[in-house]
């Protein structure tokens, strides 16, 4: 997926090293709104929901690997969404008062 988004980045952008940070950028901005979506998922409030993103955001990842082209800040938002997609089950089954809490 990273050399995809690479050459998309070239096409568009050229060799300008703002065009190539554009994409990392919005994939780390993505990161912490998923985070902050997650946590509301999960169940938190307002305040549980802002730590959560700035605890990703703060926490180094974010700040560091948003800076730079490679496949970290890539492969870090699929992770996100994935355990985004995965809360859901676990929430569904306790709401219905199940005690087994597994992703399937």
């Amino acid at each position: 997926m990273t050399p995809l988004v690479g050459r998309v980045e070239l096409e568009l952008f050229g060799t300008s090293l703002r065009g190539l940070r554009f994409f990392v950028a919005v994939a780390q901005g993505l990161v912490l709104i998923l985070t902050r979506l997650a946590a509301r998922e999960l169940g938190g409030k307002l305040l549980a929901q802002v730590v959560a993103a700035l605890a990703v955001g703060i926490g180094g990842h974010s700040l560091v690997n948003g800076t730079y082209f490679k496949y970290t800040p890539i492969d870090y938002l699929w992770w996100v969404l994935v355990a985004l997609r995965a809360s859901k089950p676990a929430r569904n089954r306790t709401e219905r008062g199940g005690d087994q809490c597994y992703l399937s």
